[in-house]
């Protein structure tokens, strides 16, 4: 694990969509995080049922695409299926299905802002609330 992915990593916690709650969820949910085929859900990397790794990279002048992971996780630590979130050392402060903590990693605190920016645009129920705002960890 390289040391700029942990110290420009951006985590949030946010209300989940009805919509992506229903009978298909956690599919539903993990699908709509591949944002149209950018992200690949990477499966059986991620122990806890509720929660999801997906990978993707982004071009460089140099040549050699940067990886970005984001790791989703439904109800949090002690939530259904609930295993503690070992992606940035922290637990989440919930327990509740309809909740949903994702943290974006890459070399870039720019590209995690962006990318958990349309992760959120794309989760988050308008009644719903946000905990605390975007942020690095």
């Amino acid at each position: 694990e390289s040391p700029d992915f942990a110290h420009a990593e951006v985590a949030f916690a946010c209300a989940v969509r009805p919509a992506l709650l229903g009978p298909g969820a956690p599919f539903t949910v993990w699908r709509s995080l591949e944002l149209g085929g950018a992200f690949r859900v990477l499966p059986g990397l991620d122990e806890n049922p509720r929660g999801a790794l997906l990978a993707s990279g982004y071009p460089q002048r140099q040549g050699t695409p940067h990886e970005v992971l984001v790791r989703a996780e439904l109800g949090g630590a002690g939530g259904p299926g609930g295993q503690p979130f070992m992606f940035s050392g922290t637990s989440p402060p919930y327990a509740e299905a309809s909740l949903c903590r994702v943290a974006v990693r890459s070399a870039s605190h720019q590209v995690n802002r962006a990318v958990a920016q349309v992760v959120l645009e794309v989760l988050l129920d308008p009644s719903g609330s946000v905990n605390g705002t975007v942020s690095s960890t």
